[in-house]
Parts: C-alpha cells; structure tokens; sequence
C-alpha cells in the first residue's frame, strides 16, 4: 500500500499546511505541539476546527451523519471522557463563551445555563428557571415547574397543581390535591 509521510524524522517546528480559495490554513498541523487546526493556525488543543466570523454564516461548522438505515445499527456521536464531577465531556457555551448553555459531568450530572449541577439535572437561570413538560400526538397538553423565589409552581394545561398517585391519568386515585 502506497503512502506519504511528511516528518518522519519528527522533527520539531515542522508544520504541515493546506491552503484552500480563501484560507491560508484550511488544514494545519502543529509538529512541534502535536496539534491539529481546520480553519486556524494556532490550535490550541489537540484538535481544534474554527470557522471565522462570515465564513460560516447561518451554517453549521461541522455535521456528522450516520446514513446506515438498518433500525437499531445507526450511531451518531460518542464522546468517552471524565469520570468525576470536576470532568467535563460535553460543555457548550454561546459564540463567545461568555454564557454557558449546558454541560455534562464526568459523574452523569447535567446543568443546563451553569456549570455546577448538584443533582442529576439541575437548571440554573436568574429568575424563575422552569421545565416545560409537552404531551403532543393526538391532543397536546403542557405541564410546567418553575421555581419563583421559594415558590414551587407545578401547573398542568388547566392551570391546576394536582397531585395523583395511583393510574396514569388520576382516574381512580386514592390521593388526589387540587
């Protein structure tokens, strides 16, 4: 099998490059920090891709697809990193970094606009952070919980906190709280 080997010797400070129409480093490689750049030519991790402002406009920098159509044999994306809380395999923030929108820890907790979750999910916000829960298929419905200083607010579609316990739908509870 044919090949080619650019610094075989590992010589430090050489650099691999590819230029494209408009970009000097479309493809970069670092030799003397052993990092590789698409779109930049200071990586500063080990694989870095960058798209600089306009290049990519109203477009994903990257898409990965899976197009196998076999049910049950079709993957996406794995990401096997960290194992405590103080590990981070996942964490995206908005286009400067200066809002963190989700993370998730090595330890399985998720923090959705924070960065610390103390619980398995934990949603961080200013001022009354909620989930919305919504039922769709056939006849929609929405259920929320919102925390409003030390106010818990559990609202269904009908604007009622209810409480079952017993079937699915409260129909034959021996509980209920209206």
């Amino acid at each position: 099998m044919a090949e080619t080997v650019f610094n075989e010797g590992s010589i430090d400070g050489t650099d691999f490059r590819v230029e494209s129409d408009d970009n000097t480093h479309m493809f970069f490689i670092d030799g003397g920090n052993n990092r590789v750049g698409i779109g930049t030519n200071s990586p500063g991790l080990q694989f870095v891709v960058n798209a600089a402002d306009a290049k990519s406009d109203n477009a994903y920098v990257a898409y990965i697809g899976n197009q196998e159509a076999t049910d049950d044999r079709s993957y996406g994306l794995q990401i096997v990193a960290g194992s405590t809380v103080n590990d981070a395999p996942l964490f995206i923030q908005d286009h400067d970094g200066s809002n963190d929108l989700l993370i998730v820890r090595g330890n399985g907790r998720v923090g959705i606009g924070g960065t610390a979750p103390t619980e398995l999910i934990e949603v961080f916000a200013s001022s009354a952070p909620a989930i919305q829960l919504t039922q769709t298929g056939g006849t929609s419905y929405n259920g929320v919980i919102r925390l409003a200083g030390n106010d818990l607010e559990i609202r269904g579609s009908g604007g009622i906190m209810e409480f079952y316990n017993g079937a699915n739908d409260g129909e034959y509870s021996t509980l209920r709280m209206k």
